[in-house]
């Protein structure tokens, strides 16, 4: 399947990225999608602000956002330049 990963643990991702994350460290991410296209088990990121609408509406499990990003979630894994 296009775009199929091998899973990864959202704590490895975090600590890989040097990111901050206050959800569950333990559920694993299959793949990495756009905000549209993501579902629960995917992550995606918020690398322009003028996506930042897409955010609420995505499914994506996890994504990575700007730690200036104003918008709180646990979902979000935050990092200087998503």
């Amino acid at each position: 399947m296009r775009g199929r990963m091998g899973r990864l643990i959202v704590g490895e991702i975090v600590d890989l990225v040097e990111g901050d994350f206050s959800g569950d460290r333990s559920l694993t991410i299959d793949r990495v999608r756009t905000l549209a296209d993501a579902g629960p088990n995917d992550l995606s990121f918020l690398g322009n602000p003028k996506y930042a609408r897409q955010v609420e509406a995505s499914a994506a499990g996890v994504i990575l956002v700007s730690r200036r990003h104003s918008e709180a979630a646990e979902r979000f894994i935050r990092v200087d330049d998503p």
